[in-house]
């Protein structure tokens, strides 16, 4: 019975006795470890057969360098009891999601893996994070401000039938410890995303004509997108005081479309520039004398930062090539005045 319940997550290795050559005699010390394996072997650690009967349960988590999921059953009796445990280790691009991120993987990871279970059937997705439960929620629409890779994600939810609460990790030990013991890296599950956007911030490096270690060393020298980096990889406050740091309230308002790539923040799909390439990167988009608007236009296509338009005005209007260009204003027309 022991070897068939050791592959599972019970505490029962330091019960056995594996030595060889050994003459086998029952003692008091032999019954006690018994009842001992029977005790672990029995506890609610214990794997359960899959019925289609009882409520389903799928549990997950992330840490900073893993994935944890779980599916359970309820029973009757308010009791959860696994069937299966899963965990996976997080590539290099994984651990530089935002913790929402992170934490959406999970789900995300868990239900591909668990999709046999889940398929044509109700079932009940538990999370530690709170904005998940917004983002992923059935009975609401996306809101317009997730990233991109959220919204990917929330799209391809859509074709389960669940619902999702809030469950603090204190009372659900079993993801949220699997996240932090995961197996070696598997790249069985190769998420696309990472690959999609290392290719749109290579298409805004070539266009700016920026190296992407230029853009990652001012990333880093820069005191607010240091703050701001740190915040995504780890966790936003919940509230952000205006007058402790007004620079950070831009980030923090968009904070659920952060995330970070190889040492560059993005914006959904556009590239945070530092402060002390800003400037160099509005030469370049204003290097044809475009007009405002498409400026605005090519700009919100590859890059942000907070108060970027009002910049573009301002360097445009001090253009003196663009004002030599512009039309000459209209004439204003006045009447004669009427003879005496």
């Amino acid at each position: 019975m022991e070897n068939l319940f050791q592959i599972f997550p019970t505490n029962v290795n330091h019960q056995m006795n594996y030595e060889k050559n050994t003459r086998w005699v029952w003692t008091k010390e032999c019954q006690s470890s018994f009842e001992c394996l029977l005790h672990e072997i029995s506890k609610t650690t214990t794997l359960v057969h899959y019925d289609h009967k009882l409520p389903l349960i799928l549990a997950a988590d992330a840490s900073n360098y893993g994935l944890g999921t779980v599916i359970l059953h309820r029973y009757p009796d308010g009791l959860e009891k696994p069937i299966v445990h899963v965990s996976k280790t997080l590539n290099n691009a994984e651990r530089n999601y935002s913790q929402i991120e992170k934490a959406a993987l999970s789900i995300v990871y868990g239900i591909k893996k668990f999709h046999q279970y889940l398929a044509d059937r109700a079932f009940e997705l538990v999370t530690d994070h709170k904005p998940l439960l917004s983002i992923f929620n059935p009975k609401k629409g996306i809101p317009v401000t997730t990233a991109d890779r959220l919204q990917r994600w929330a799209i391809y939810l859509m074709g389960y039938n669940y619902n999702i609460r809030y469950k603090s990790t204190k009372l659900r030990g079993n993801a949220d410890a699997l996240s932090r013991l995961p197996i070696p890296y598997d790249d069985s599950f190769i998420d696309s995303d990472a690959m999609q956007i290392n290719y749109m911030q290579q298409q805004l490096i070539e266009q700016c004509s920026l190296k992407p270690d230029e853009i990652a060393k001012a990333t880093t020298n820069d005191d607010i997108l240091k703050q701001v980096r740190h915040f995504t990889l780890t966790n936003w406050p919940s509230s952000f005081s205006k007058s402790k740091n007004p620079k950070l309230i831009p980030y923090f308002n968009n904070r659920y479309s952060l995330s970070v790539v190889n040492d560059c923040i993005l914006f959904d799909t556009r590239i945070i520039i530092p402060k002390q390439l800003q400037c160099r990167v509005i030469n370049m988009l204003h290097c044809g004398h475009i007009g405002i608007i498409k400026m605005k236009h090519l700009a919100r296509t590859y890059c942000w930062w907070p108060n970027i338009d009002k910049d573009i005005c301002d360097m445009i209007k001090s253009c003196t090539i663009c004002s030599k260009l512009q039309p000459l204003p209209k004439p204003t027309f006045n009447s004669w005045e009427e003879p005496k």
